[in-house]
């Protein structure tokens, strides 16, 4: 998210355990700050920075 000036760590979980252990059955999954935002939907970058705010 080229656009923001907001701080933030984006880190890919590729750990099949750590996925289910989330609560993500479909992939994508977004977790933010460890709470699960969105589940089997690529999200468009609006819809990510509605989450973010």
């Amino acid at each position: 998210m080229e656009e923001s000036d907001a701080n933030y760590e984006l880190e890919k979980i590729t750990d099949i355990n750590a996925i289910i252990g989330m609560g993500i059955m479909i992939a994508p999954g977004i977790a933010i700050d460890g709470e699960l935002k969105s589940t089997g939907k690529l999200l468009c970058t609006e819809e990510i920075k509605k989450l973010l705010t």
